[in-house]
């Protein structure tokens, strides 16, 4: 049986830590004896079985260091690597103790998934201070940005990190071919293999989104923070016509840089139909999905490739978004994109999903859930990362 080692810095967190486990579970459910390493401060110390974690809380010194050196402290990550002789060696996360993991799994056969920008860019936005796009930091001046004391030690380590990570992993792959090419064009090797889902673990919803309906409810799901969008979003619908034929609901966490800021917002629509509900549980959130019209993703930051997009999809819930990062592979028509910085594009692509009959909607939804399905199943990402390996494949179909 081939023993197979994914290590990601947390255990419950957002989109890569469901990524993580999702292969974990498939992974052990086609026969590979799996192991999962974390480093999450926030969960207990866990030694023995399948899943181990090691709570690493750091201080602004420890990160400093441990993003330049192999620290003595952090030796046992190699001894347990040793013990367990993993066949392949799956990272996602590492930016916790990056030195000492790309240093421990370097003699073993090993991919890393690079699951958002951070890895070319410090503030893992690869946006300007004005929010236009940025290449990464081999081509832009990350000084201007305004970087935190964490974000400057991101940048000034970044090229040293990226030098012992393309030396150490076998092979770079990101989610979206957006993020592949910015990984290129910053001299790092990338390839793509797109993430995948579990479509069982999401009712399938067949009703009608358009012609039940007197107002169709538009839905922002996650961080609530000006680099998410929120602003330009609530500009758009305040400016729309307040005639019944629509709402916007909001729901995620605040985050608190942005709460002020929100609150104005907010006191400004009083009397329009848009609400907030408050942070959402993942049950919860799939509710308010199926609920929906449509969900917008208006990300002002470049976003690698959202879960909730494809959550959006497997409810059969249309789909709008920023036309950057990897959210235009995912909904894939332009028309269904916009310009997150442009209120008025904002508003000509909400004006025309709302002009949508119904057989229009179904047709936009039907299509992209039957890509979905072909493109983002498991059997097809546990084929392509386990060719990747060259290890046998065990119960799992041929890629189809």
């Amino acid at each position: 049986m081939k023993r197979i080692l994914l290590i990601n810095d947390l255990v419950n967190c957002g989109g890569t830590e469901r990524q993580h486990w999702m292969e974990f579970k498939a992974l052990r459910q086609d026969g590979y004896d799996v192991y999962s390493l974390t480093f999450d401060p926030e969960e207990a110390l866990v030694t023995e079985g399948h899943k181990i974690n090691y709570p690493i809380p750091q201080s602004d010194g420890d990160k400093a260091l441990s993003r330049l050196f192999v620290l003595p402290k952090y030796r046992f990550i190699h001894s347990l690597i040793s013990q367990l002789k993993p066949d392949y060696i799956h990272l996602n996360n590492t930016f916790k103790i990056p030195i000492t993991v790309f240093d421990a799994i370097r003699p073993y056969k090993n991919v890393q998934t690079a699951r958002d920008y951070g890895i070319i860019c410090p503030k893992s936005t690869c946006v300007h201070p004005d929010y236009s796009a940025c290449r990464g930091y081999t081509h832009d001046n990350c000084i201007k940005c305004s970087l935190s004391f964490s974000e400057f030690i991101k940048y000034i380590t970044l090229r040293r990190i990226n030098h012992i990570r393309t030396r150490s992993c076998n092979t770079i792959v990101a989610p979206s071919q957006a993020l592949a090419s910015a990984c290129v064009d910053n001299g790092i090797a990338c390839g793509c293999i797109n993430d995948m889902f579990d479509f069982t673990a999401v009712p399938q919803i067949q009703a009608s989104r358009v012609e039940d309906v007197t107002a169709k409810q538009f839905l922002y799901l996650g961080a609530i923070g000006e680099r998410k969008g929120i602003r330009p979003l609530i500009e758009t619908f305040s400016s729309l016509p307040n005639d019944g034929t629509w709402n916007l609901v909001i729901a995620g966490n605040l985050e608190q840089a942005f709460s002020a800021e929100f609150q104005v917002l907010m006191n400004n629509v009083s009397g329009l139909p848009i609400t907030y509900m408050g942070s959402l549980d993942h049950s919860e959130a799939l509710a308010a999905i199926e609920k929906a019209y449509c969900v917008v993703v208006p990300s002002l930051w470049i976003e690698n490739y959202p879960n909730s997009v494809l959550e959006a999809i497997a409810c059969s819930t249309l789909v709008i978004g920023s036309n950057r990062g990897g959210i235009p592979e995912l909904i894939g028509e332009q028309s269904l994109l916009f310009n997150p910085l442009d209120v008025n594009d904002i508003s000509q692509c909400i004006r025309h999903v709302v002009s949508l009959t119904d057989s229009e909607y179904q047709a936009i939804v039907s299509r992209k859930q039957t890509e979905a399905k072909s493109n983002n199943n498991e059997k097809r990402y546990l084929a392509k990362m386990i060719d990747i390996a060259n290890l046998p494949r065990n119960t799992f179909d041929e890629e189809q």
